[in-house]
C-alpha cells in the first residue's frame, strides 16, 4: 500500500511540472507574437495620401494626388498639403512612378475621396478599382465620386473653404449632404463594388467646381452620375436627384421648398426630421404597377407671405395635403424623367421585385426594360407637420 501511494504521489508531481512547462512555453510563444507591428513603418517612411483623382490620356492613366506635407504642417499653421501628379499604363504603374519623384512610397490608409473623370467613367470603372481592391492599404469606406469638369484633377486644385485638405472637405460635404440639403449620395468604394459586380444601374455623388470668392474656387455636390452595365450613361441635377433621393429611402434630413403654395402662403419652406419610403408592386394583364409611399415627419421652416399668417388646425391639415400633392407631381416628374429620358433602372424596380416576388421576377425579367416604360406609377407621400417652428411671439 504503502508502495502505491509513494509511486501515485510521484506521477502527480511529474503532471505538475509538465503542466508548468508548457504553460511556460505558451506564455512565450504568446509574447512572441504580441511583441509588436510586424509591418510598423514610422511617418518619415510614407507620403501620407488624402485624395485620388483619376484622369486618362490616350492610353495612360493620369493619377493626381492630394498628400499631407509634414514639413509645411505645424500646430500653428494646421495641415497643410501638395498635389503631384504622375502617369502610367496602369493604375498601379503610375502610382509606384510616384517614387521617381518623392522619396518615399504613397500610403492610402488615410484616404477619404476618389474622384473619377468622365472619359474613365463613360468606359467603365470596374477595371479601375481592381488595384484598390487587391492592396491592403486603400480602406472599403472611402467615398467614389465623378467630376463633371474636364478632368478629376481640376477638383484637387480648388481651394479649401473649411479646411486646407480638399479631400477632407469632400468627405464631409457627401457625409452630411443627406442630412442637410438632399443634394446628392454618399456612395463608399464597397458600395459601388457591390453595384457593378451586380450589374444593375447605380448612382454616384457628381462634384463640380464654384467660385466662393473672387480668384478662390472650392467643390460643390451637384446631384449624381447615373451608370448602366457599369459604364456612366447620364447625369442627374441636384434638384431633381432630391426626389430621387425620396424615391429610393435615402433621404435622412433637408428641406422641402415649395412656391405658389396656396391663396395665403406664396412660399413655404419644410424642415424634415425623417423619411421612410415604402415600395409596393403589382402585376395584372402584363401590365406592372408600382406604388411610392414616402412617410414624413417634418416641421414649418419658414413661411414666406405678403401678410401674417396664424395657422388654424384645418390651415395644416391643408397644408399637409398641399405639400403632399405637389411633392408628389416632382416624384414622378423624376421618375418618369430617369426611366423615359435616361433609361435606366437606377431606383431599382426590378431588384425590388427579384428580392421580393421571386417567381413574377422568373416570369418578367427578360423583357423588364419595356414592362418599365409602360409601367403605371403612382406617388403617394404622407407628411406629418410635427411642429410649426415658431417659438417667438412678440
Amino acid at each position: 500500500m504503502k508502495g502505491s501511494k509513494v509511486k501515485s504521489s510521484t506521477t502527480s508531481t511529474s503532471r505538475k511540472i509538465i503542466t508548468r512547462i508548457l504553460c511556460i512555453v505558451l506564455c512565450l510563444i504568446i509574447m512572441f507574437t504580441l511583441a509588436g507591428c510586424w509591418n510598423y513603418r514610422s511617418l518619415n517612411d510614407i507620403t501620407i495620401v488624402v485624395g485620388i483623382a483619376l484622369d486618362k490620356r490616350d492610353t495612360n492613366y493620369i493619377l493626381t494626388f492630394e498628400i499631407i506635407d509634414l514639413i509645411e504642417s505645424s500646430k500653428e499653421t494646421g495641415v497643410k498639403t501638395k498635389v503631384i501628379s504622375t502617369y502610367g499604363e496602369t493604375i498601379f504603374d503610375a502610382i509606384r512612378n510616384t517614387k521617381k519623384k518623392l522619396a518615399n512610397k504613397l500610403y492610402f490608409g488615410y484616404a477619404y475621396v476618389m474622384i473619377i473623370c468622365q472619359d474613365i467613367a463613360k468606359e467603365g470603372i470596374h477595371e479601375i478599382m481592381d488595384f484598390f481592391l487587391r492592396d491592403a492599404e486603400p480602406r472599403a469606406t472611402l467615398f467614389m465620386t465623378v467630376s463633371k469638369e474636364k478632368t478629376a484633377q481640376e477638383l484637387l486644385l480648388t481651394d479649401g473653404v473649411d479646411s486646407s485638405l480638399v479631400a477632407y472637405n469632400i468627405n464631409f460635404i457627401l457625409k452630411e449632404d443627406l442630412k442637410v440639403t438632399g443634394s446628392t449620395l454618399a456612395v463608399p468604394f464597397y458600395k459601388a463594388y457591390r453595384a457593378v459586380k451586380s450589374k444593375n444601374a447605380f448612382a454616384l455623388p457628381a462634384l463640380k467646381v464654384s467660385e466662393v470668392l473672387e480668384g478662390k474656387k472650392a467643390i460643390e455636390s451637384d446631384g449624381i452620375a447615373i451608370f448602366d452595365d457599369n459604364k456612366l450613361i447620364s447625369f442627374l441635377p441636384a434638384d431633381q436627384t432630391k426626389y430621387f433621393l425620396y424615391a429610393i429611402n435615402e433621404i435622412d434630413g433637408g428641406l422641402l421648398e415649395f412656391t405658389n403654395f396656396n391663396k395665403k402662403i406664396e412660399r413655404i419652406t419644410f424642415e424634415v426630421f425623417s423619411c421612410k419610403t415604402n415600395l409596393k408592386h403589382y402585376y395584372e394583364d402584363n401590365q406592372l404597377k408600382f406604388t411610392i409611399k414616402p412617410y414624413i415627419k417634418a416641421s414649418i421652416g419658414e413661411i414666406m407671405s405678403i401678410t401674417d399668417v396664424n395657422l388654424s388646425y384645418q390651415d395644416l391639415i391643408d397644408i399637409e395635403h398641399r405639400a403632399e400633392d405637389m411633392l408628389a407631381e416632382r416624384m414622378k416628374a423624376t421618375v418618369d424623367y430617369i426611366r423615359h429620358r435616361i433609361g435606366a433602372d437606377v431606383i431599382g424596380f426590378e431588384d425590388y421585385i427579384y428580392k421580393n416576388d421571386l417567381k413574377l421576377w422568373k416570369q418578367i425579367h427578360e423583357n423588364f426594360k419595356e414592362l418599365l416604360k409602360s409601367a403605371e406609377i403612382s406617388i403617394e407621400p404622407n407628411i406629418h407637420i410635427i411642429n410649426t417652428g415658431l417659438t417667438k411671439n412678440f
